[in-house]
């Protein structure tokens, strides 16, 4: 197994699509011997079955929303005769469900109360609406029904979808006036991809297909694991260097989510004995496994810049060898915990595989980290080393935690 193989990139699609058109027949097989309960989805899978059949990030996201309902709807309505034990166990499961998604607020407002299950039955009634209502809107191009709550990450305004318009073969769904503005930032991010880093740029275009504009304060960028392929990026706060870097690192969590929602990389549990130097904080395995296999492509596209410099100003040619400095640090730092969380059965097998291919492209970095740290200026030099104190302190500190726990 390659990780970087445009081979491996078209073998974990078509695996995640073969996953979705099985997950498919057992739902339609589903439908068909309920039809009674899940009359108002006739819809979707009489009328309009064809439209599902294709895997595309829509499709594959409405369907995970589609499962869940169905889970969720199999124990509020199966599960009201059990153990006191066994009902509390749902509710948590209840709980969790209607406080991650667009009811949360109206959830949390109402309850959760003593009668979790009768609440939980109303809302099942609400989330039928809004799985029908995102199917007229997102596949039957349908006006957004006033019932229907937005969901930003598919590019919904308060009232319609966003305007999309294609950008060097990328959909830029437009979420305000200004964004118009955003366009040549966007082509001129891609096209340097494409002429300066052509791996990045080929790994964009096998995992990235749509990209959200949000200018919410704080917010870099962000993504989905059920949603492949949707960017949603903040273009005001970041400028053309961070652009390009965000592009590659959200696209870096797609391509981390294929495998992901097939199979367990890693086990996870809340032990925070890893510290991770992007949160500057204590995180559990999750947050250090996710961390390396996403920030690893900002070291990758530095890396590939710091030999290619020409076209960016003085400025960006700073903050460019500065990134690279600073990412090489922060992965090679983490490579000891990987191997100690892998020794410590926190990952799998195959999860260890693609992350030792990872930090095999770290490690071999290290000779181009030396030359590219006496090129910085005086200012990043001192930050850098800053930074090397700080990772120093930490592993001693991390040390003693792994330690204890070993015992």
């Amino acid at each position: 197994m390659t990780l970087f193989s445009e081979i491996s990139y078209e073998n974990i699609k078509q695996d995640l699509s073969d996953i979705f058109l099985d997950d498919l027949e057992e739902v339609i097989e589903s439908y068909q011997n309920n039809k009674k309960i899940l009359s108002k989805f006739s819809l979707v899978f009489e009328d309009n079955l064809g439209l599902l059949k294709s895997f595309t990030g829509f499709n594959y996201y409405w369907l995970d929303r589609f499962l869940k309902f169905l889970e969720i709807y199999d124990i509020t309505h199966f599960h009201k005769a059990e153990t006191p034990e066994d009902i509390e166990l749902h509710s948590e499961a209840i709980i969790d469900y209607w406080t991650s998604g667009e009811f949360q607020k109206s959830f949390l407002d109402e309850g959760p109360d003593e009668n979790i299950l009768k609440l939980s039955e109303k809302y099942l009634k609400l989330e039928e609406k809004q799985l029908i209502n995102m199917f007229k809107v997102h596949a039957l191009n349908q006006q957004a029904p006033s019932d229907y709550l937005p969901i930003y990450e598919l590019g919904d305004l308060k009232s319609s979808k966003a305007q999309v318009q294609v950008v060097e073969g990328f959909n830029f769904h437009k979420m305000c006036k200004k964004d118009d503005q955003q366009v040549q930032r966007l082509e001129w991010a891609i096209k340097m991809l494409k002429e300066k880093h052509s791996e990045g740029y080929k790994r964009l275009q096998a995992f990235t297909t749509d990209i959200i504009s949000t200018d919410e304060a704080g917010v870099v960028s962000y993504s989905m694991q059920q949603l492949p392929g949707h960017s949603i990026l903040n273009l005001y706060d970041r400028d053309d260097v961070d652009l390009l870097d965000d592009l590659l690192h959200e696209n870096g969590h797609h391509h981390l989510n294929y495998y992901l929602n097939q199979e367990g990389l890693i086990y996870e549990d809340d032990e925070k004995i890893f510290y991770s130097p992007w949160r500057q904080a204590l995180r559990p395995i999750r947050g250090i496994y996710h961390a390396v296999n996403t920030f690893f492509y900002a070291l990758d596209l530095f890396s590939v810049l710091c030999n290619d410099i020409e076209g960016f100003t003085n400025e960006q040619q700073d903050k460019i060898r500065y990134r690279f400095c600073e990412e090489y640090l922060m992965l090679n730092y983490c490579i000891q915990d990987l191997h100690f969380a892998f020794y410590d059965d926190k990952i799998t097998e195959r999860g260890n595989d693609l992350i030792n291919e990872i930090i095999d492209s770290i490690t071999d970095r290290e000779a181009q980290y030396e030359d590219v740290y006496y090129l910085l200026n005086q200012n990043n030099k001192q930050q850098i080393d800053e930074l090397k104190n700080t990772l120093k302190d930490m592993r001693v500190k991390t040390t003693e935690l792994q330690e204890r726990h070993e015992r």
